[in-house]
């Protein structure tokens, strides 16, 4: 055999031998490799020269990996070819949620992150498939693998959506699934929470929504459009009733824009009831309960706004009873003044019927409203106080509940007596009556009086009434006939109707007004009230009755609650102006027997006032 076969042989025989040689010793260097450094390193042998390459995570193994390595039996010498992964500046993360499917992209710094978010995301999407599209990178900023893995399942959770890395910070955006599901990505949010939260509610399927009033709490329930819709209904509840608590079990949804509208008119009629529960359904409000006092379902459906395309159904709701039930006319030598509640609506007609038949002369001015809760009776007694009080000079007819009374100055003395008589009979059984009504005495015609003294120093407190000359024969009897020559020019009972007379005209200018939500007397109220505490000093014959008054701005409560608080005030200014505590009486009629209707600021403003009656 030749020398050339010889080498040949020889060489393949060499080679035979190293390959195995060579793969053993790189086998035993990756085993080190993954051990101390993990994944992304590797070994390659040539002979038994190993080359150590791929990516190094943590610098601090280094040393130590590559020290073991060449200990390793067989190995003459090792070359370092580890780099750090590369950097991504700005470093960016993603992970986008589509239906069943996660993907997660951009920019990993090492194998145990990688495994961290790959884990999350199944966690949060256990029937999702997960892709793994991320790549090593370098410049990943401190927190950003423990708010990753935070928001990955909560991404799970989201009908669709994203979590994002960018420009420093992690942003969660998506449709939630459930009200849970976006209650807890919110959470995510603010000063502690793992990333800026941009998540929609989730797609209202049956929006619906409710609230009830028992007086004490209102309770909003339902799903409405978002939050800022939530939000403003939330505010709109305070203000339409601020006496209750609000209790708010409402849930944000996403896509009903008009909804919004729509609850709000729901809340607007339901503040028209005392207690009471609303509910929307298939462009419905369904409206139940007991309507504020004065009004009925159809007052209820009058008192609020339409709302296009939405139907308001009040038949659940039953007409509010009023307490107390007043009534009032008053007459004056040019106007009638008819207030307060006259019953259904029939009552109300035939109330107004018999004011123009009686007192056709005067002007008519009718603030009166209908209203339930009339006592038994209520019409009876109202025109048979209209019949009598038609027979007087001047006068006021009144009734609380299942009382009435008459006052009023009748052309003589005979017709008072025969009106109070004519008042008594006409008033229906159970009711209380008080009629007090005064005339002049009939005198038979004699000389004039002498005329009064000449004044001293010292003015009177009131002139000497000026001395009426005496009718013809044929003339007509006079309203105030003279007074008999034995009888000084006043007698004390004339002199004491003189001054209720002076008193009552005091006490009809003595209207004090008061501004929202105040029982603060202005100082034009007290420039009144100091002139009509003069004046009843001087009476002590006379008692005032107070009547308190609002607008209607609130609830029921709220608003005789002011009433008599405006009552309260003024019976104490009175009582330190020197007017004796039992010629004082208060009541608190709330909003009840408005001046002017409540429908601006500037009528509201009339009817929240002080009336003062003398009796």
């Amino acid at each position: 055999m030749g020398l050339a076969p010889v080498l040949a042989l020889s060489l393949a025989l060499i080679q035979l031998e190293t390959g195995p040689f060579e793969q053993g010793l790189a086998g035993r260097a990756d085993a080190v490799l993954r051990e101390r450094l993990g994944e992304g390193a590797s070994a390659m042998a040539n002979g038994r020269d190993v080359t150590v390459s791929g990516m190094i995570f943590d610098e601090s193994r280094r040393s130590a990996a590559l020290a073991e390595v060449a200990a390793l039996p067989g190995v003459r010498r090792v070359a370092d070819a580890l780099v750090p992964p590369p950097p991504l500046a700005p470093f960016a993360w993603r992970a986008v949620r589509d239906g069943a499917t996660v993907v997660l992209s951009g920019g990993v710094p090492s194998p145990k992150v990688r495994a961290a978010l790959v884990a999350a995301a199944r966690e949060g999407a256990p029937q999702a498939r997960i892709v793994d599209e991320m790549a090593y990178a370098s410049g990943a900023p401190d927190g950003f693998a423990e708010k990753a893995a935070a928001a990955l399942p909560l991404l799970g959770r989201l009908q669709s959506g994203e979590a994002q890395w960018r420009d420093g910070e992690l942003t969660l955006a998506g449709q939630a699934a459930t009200p849970e599901d976006y209650q807890a990505a919110l959470a995510l949010a603010g000063p502690s929470g793992a990333a800026k939260a941009r998540i929609a509610p989730p797609r209202a399927q049956n929006l619906a929504f409710a609230a009830e009033n028992d007086g004490r709490v209102l309770r909003l329930s339902g799903q409405v459009g978002s939050e800022a819709e939530r939000a403003a209904l939330l505010a709109q509840a305070r203000k339409l009733f601020p006496d209750v608590k609000v209790a708010d079990a409402l849930q944000a949804g996403s896509g009903a824009s008009r909804f919004a509208a729509e609850a709000g008119f729901a809340l607007r009629a339901l503040a028209q009831l005392k207690n009471g529960k609303v509910a929307l359904d298939a462009g419905r409000a369904r409206l139940s309960g007991v309507a504020r006092a004065g009004m009925d379902s159809a007052a209820v459906i009058a008192a609020v706004a339409p709302e296009p395309g939405l139907a308001l159904d009040a038949s659940g709701v039953a007409a509010g009873g009023i307490s107390p039930y007043v009534f009032s006319a008053e007459k004056d030598d040019k106007a009638l003044t008819l207030a307060g509640f006259c019953g259904d609506e029939d009552a109300c007609a035939k109330i107004r019927a018999a004011a123009q038949e009686k007192f056709g002369g005067l002007t008519l001015a009718d603030t009166m409203r209908r209203g339930t809760g009339a006592p038994k009776g209520f019409l009876t007694a109202a025109l048979g106080g209209l019949e009598q009080l038609a027979r007087l000079r001047v006068g006021r007819y009144g009734s609380r509940d299942a009382s009435a009374q008459l006052r009023g100055d009748a052309v003589r003395a005979t017709e008072a007596e025969a009106v109070k008589t004519a008042f008594v009979a006409a008033m229906p059984e159970g009711f209380a009556v008080q009629a007090d009504v005064t005339g002049a005495e009939r005198e038979e015609p004699g000389p004039a009086p002498a005329p009064p003294p000449a004044p001293s120093t010292l003015a009177p407190l009131a002139p000497a009434p000026p001395a009426p000359a005496a009718p013809s024969a044929a003339g007509p009897i006079p309203l105030s006939p003279p007074a008999p020559p034995s009888l000084p020019p006043s007698t004390p009972l004339k002199a004491a109707e003189s001054c209720t007379r002076r008193l009552a005209e005091r006490a009809r200018a003595s209207v004090i007004w008061f501004d929202y939500a105040s029982a603060d007397i202005s100082p034009e109220g007290f420039a009144l009230l100091d002139a009509l505490a003069s004046e009843a000093v001087k009476c002590p014959q006379a008692s005032l009755e107070i009547f308190g008054h609002s607008d209607d701005v609130g609830s029921i409560s709220h608003n005789f609650a002011w009433s008599w608080r405006r009552a309260e005030t003024v019976a104490a200014f009175l009582l330190a102006a020197g007017v004796a505590r039992d010629h004082l009486t208060i009541q608190g009629l709330g909003e009840t027997l408005p001046l002017a209707p409540n429908d601006s600021d500037e009528n509201r403003a009339k009817n929240r006032r002080i009336e003062i009656q003398v009796k």
